[in-house]
C-alpha cells in the first residue's frame, strides 16, 4: 500500500532504513518547502516531486548524484 502523507507538510527527513523512494510518492505535496534523503536511499522514482510547487530544496543522497 502506497504512503499517504499530508498535503501540508513543510519539510520531510527521511529515515536512513529507507532504501528506494517509490514514483509519485510525495505527489502533490503542495506546500512542501524541502526533503532531506539519506545515502542509504539508492533509486529515486520518476515524478516523486510532482506536483510540489512550493519545493525549493532538497538534499540528494550521494548515492543519486
Amino acid at each position: 500500500m502506497p504512503l499517504k502523507l499530508p498535503k501540508n507538510l513543510p519539510a520531510i527527513v527521511i529515515p536512513d532504513s529507507v532504501t528506494q523512494i517509490e514514483k509519485l510518492a510525495f505527489f502533490g505535496c503542495e506546500r512542501l518547502l524541502s526533503v532531506e534523503i539519506p545515502n542509504s536511499v539508492t533509486s529515486l522514482g520518476s515524478k516523486a516531486f510532482s506536483k510540489c510547487a512550493e519545493l525549493k530544496k532538497i538534499k540528494l543522497s550521494a548515492a543519486l548524484n
